[in-house]
């Protein structure tokens, strides 16, 4: 399995910062799935992306959420689609949590009216 996206709690403290030992335990979760990259979620906080050697946080966008029904999903679909496309980690991060986030901007589970160009 290339990727292992992976949701905090939903009451994880948001002023935690995650240490060298929570770092050591996510390259351990590397290995023991044999993944290539580890996307974590952290909710409004934004993402952490993990690989190997890399380690890369983004704050999610200040946006007024009416629902988060279906955001989990949303970054899912964009993280492995631009994983697919061999895009930067960076890329990879900042459209997962940008579709992520547009998703929690309308009530419930409805269609998304977007161009996959801003996302991919």
């Amino acid at each position: 399995q290339a990727l292992f996206p992976l949701d905090l709690p939903s009451n994880f403290d948001d002023k935690y910062r995650f240490s060298k030992e929570d770092r050591n335990l996510f390259h351990k979760l590397l290995r023991k799935f044999r993944s290539k990259i580890i996307g974590l979620k952290c909710g409004k906080r934004g993402s952490i992306l993990i690989t190997n050697n890399t380690y890369i946080e983004k704050t999610a966008p200040s946006i007024k959420v009416l629902d988060t029904t279906g955001a989990g999903d949303a970054y899912n679909a964009a993280f492995t689609a631009n994983y697919i496309l061999n895009n930067s980690l960076e890329k990879i991060l900042e459209n997962s949590i940008k579709l992520g986030s547009v998703n929690c901007t309308i009530l419930g589970a409805q269609e998304l009216h977007i161009k996959k160009e801003d996302y991919l």
